[in-house]
């Protein structure tokens, strides 16, 4: 009797530590998803960087087109300015 009950109270032992296996395994799972979950955020917010940094060279270029608006606008006001001149040689005349 006393055998038998040593061998039963050994085999629950390994049944037990088989479940632990089982549970760190599980959460070595839930580690190696969360790290890939980091890894995804991370790329996303690499991502939007590289998005926000594309809007700033789209509001840079605007800019850029706005001055050179500008500059025709002068460029138009110089030509009018030129224009009068000439009309009022040619009344003096």
């Amino acid at each position: 009797m006393a055998a038998q009950q040593q061998q039963q109270q050994q085999q629950q032992q390994q049944q037990q530590q088989q479940q632990q296996q089982q549970q760190q395994q599980q959460q070595q799972q839930q580690q190696q998803q969360q790290q890939q979950q980091q890894q995804r955020q991370q790329r996303q917010q690499r991502q939007q960087r590289q998005q926000q940094q594309q809007q700033q060279q789209q509001q840079q270029q605007q800019q850029q087109q706005q001055q050179q608006q500008q500059q025709q606008q002068q460029q138009q006001q110089q030509q009018q300015q030129q224009q009068q001149q000439q009309q009022q040689q040619q009344q003096q005349q």
